[in-house]
């Protein structure tokens, strides 16, 4: 990979206007965020990749979701709210808003406001209720219920689980003991 980042850098050096940069940019941003784990420089070419498919008029938020996605593994939930809540403004209905709005309750499930995150859990589940997300989403809110003292509506929320995903029914008391929700690509 670090031949190919050399590679990709020296054709967007050399040949700025080829219609293969934005590619290389592309490609850039997902070797360094994910084979090479290096998010700074991973944000800076999903900047790009963002800037440029923008001027051609194209959906951003998959980039954005991944540029929210490298400042939560570097540990700036700030900076990885601030993008999933303006992949939400922007592209409500855009290709992550689902998965945005997911990681924003998880995010502040993390924080341990439980408050904020069942509000971004119920937002989820309301705006987005068949996303793939609805199971982490539902699980996730009835913990938050748990932590506000406010047992009886966690409990409903556990039924409605198991009638909704029975096949992961098995899995509930596993995953409230051990927990989940990294963010997902």
């Amino acid at each position: 990979y670090p031949r190919a980042i050399q590679l990709f850098h020296r054709l967007i050096a050399l040949h700025p206007d080829s219609p293969f940069c934005e590619e290389a940019h592309r490609s850039l941003a997902e070797n360094y965020a994910n084979r090479m784990r290096q998010y700074p420089q991973a944000i800076t070419q999903y900047r790009r990749v963002i800037d440029l498919e923008r001027k051609a008029g194209r959906d951003v938020s998959p980039y954005r979701y991944e540029l929210g996605r490298c400042y939560f593994l570097m540990g700036d939930s700030n900076q990885a709210l601030e993008v999933y809540e303006r992949i939400l403004r922007e592209a409500p209905e855009g290709e992550h808003s689902d998965s945005a709005a997911f990681q924003i309750g998880f995010i502040r499930f993390l924080e341990q406001d439980w408050e904020a995150a069942e509000r971004g859990f119920r937002f989820l589940l309301e705006r987005y209720p068949d996303s793939e997300w609805a199971f982490d989403g539902m699980l996730h809110l009835a913990r938050c219920l748990r932590k506000l003292d406010r047992g009886e509506e966690a409990a409903a929320l556990d039924q409605k689980i198991r009638e909704r995903f029975p096949e992961r029914a098995d899995t509930l008391d596993t995953k409230e003991a051990t927990g989940s929700g990294q963010p997902k690509r």
